[in-house]
């Protein structure tokens, strides 16, 4: 019998997709899912007997979520993985290196970056190769730090793999819903209760060639979908972009910044969005009234369509 807290959590960029490497850096995770899975078929013949066929694998491939929190230094290796852009900047960022992370694009040579994730689970260890982060999901709310969950596609299970004993997780304090602070069009959002941000790539992981055999081709991003969402109390304020933003079909932009004791930021900007929801505020008793809304990233082609600033003692690139 084994205990989950004993689970080990390394990962690396691959040199090339679908090729093992050994980790490089190691995550503490509160859960993760990567597991194998095979599409078996029978052949749907009469067996003249009474049962079924035998089955035949006819395709493989790796699925699964990881749970984490959002730490000022590990943060920017999921960044990288899920955006595949990255700008590096020294200069006038007081003191820390600034990485800005944006939407690779969709030429045919804009691939996303490919990782080996090595597990071990007490009783083996275990490698999952060719693995595309496919979404990533950031939530905070009061009294809470943020938190990540990281969504991922890949190609292969390995019954074999490597964990160097020196690989430790980040020791460093993760980001906390009070670091927090929203914007709407440089304007501050008073007293929101809960923060959610989502990013989706649309991974196509379901082309299966003449080429590629058992396993899908290597997967391509496809249409971005960015949304954020907040929670906050009902007042005048809340009203006015109701009315003035909401039913209007305004473009808005969206700020949110979540700074440390340490002074490592990190930056949420959609610079283009509309809100695509807003609850309608009613009263089910005598709690405080709140209301949601939720701001949908909108591409105008003049500008990013999503970027993340994170800023950091890192000083190179995140992406090899």
């Amino acid at each position: 019998m084994v205990n989950g807290n004993g689970v080990k959590v390394t990962f690396a960029q691959e040199a090339e997709y679908g090729k093992y490497i050994a980790g490089k850096v190691r995550v503490a995770v509160s859960s993760e899912g990567f597991k194998y899975s095979a599409n078996k078929k029978d052949e749907g013949l009469l067996t003249g007997g009474v049962g079924k066929s035998m089955v035949e694998t006819m395709s493989i491939h790796t699925e699964g979520d990881i749970a984490t929190l959002a730490k000022p230094r590990t943060i920017g290796f999921f960044l990288a993985g899920v955006f595949g852009a990255e700008k590096v900047d020294t200069a006038n960022t007081d003191g820390k290196i600034k990485h800005t992370f944006t939407p690779i694009g969709n030429k045919e040579t804009d691939m996303l970056p490919s990782y080996s994730f090595t597990i071990d689970r007490g009783v083996n260890i275990q490698s999952y190769t060719g693995v595309k982060f496919g979404s990533i999901s950031f939530s905070a709310a009061a009294e809470d730090r943020l938190q990540i969950t990281l969504s991922t596609s890949g190609r292969d299970e390995l019954q074999s793999g490597e964990i160097k004993s020196d690989l430790k997780p980040e020791n460093a304090r993760a980001f906390k819903f009070h670091q927090a602070a929203v914007k709407m069009d440089k304007a501050k959002v008073a007293d929101i209760t809960s923060i959610n941000f989502d990013y989706n790539n649309n991974l196509d992981t379901s082309l299966y060639t003449t080429d590629t055999g058992l396993y899908c081709k290597e997967p391509v991003q496809g249409s971005r979908e960015c949304t954020a969402k907040f929670e906050a109390l009902y007042t005048s304020k809340t009203e006015e972009i109701r009315n003035g933003k909401f039913k209007t079909d305004a473009i808005v932009e969206i700020e949110i910044e979540f700074t440390d004791t340490e002074n490592n930021r990190l930056v949420f900007v959609i610079p283009h969005g509309q809100i695509s929801e807003m609850e309608t505020p009613t009263a089910s008793g005598a709690d405080t009234m709140k209301t949601s809304l939720t701001v949908s990233a909108v591409d105008d082609l003049t500008s990013d369509y999503v970027r993340i600033e994170l800023y950091n003692e890192e000083a190179g690139s995140y992406l090899e």
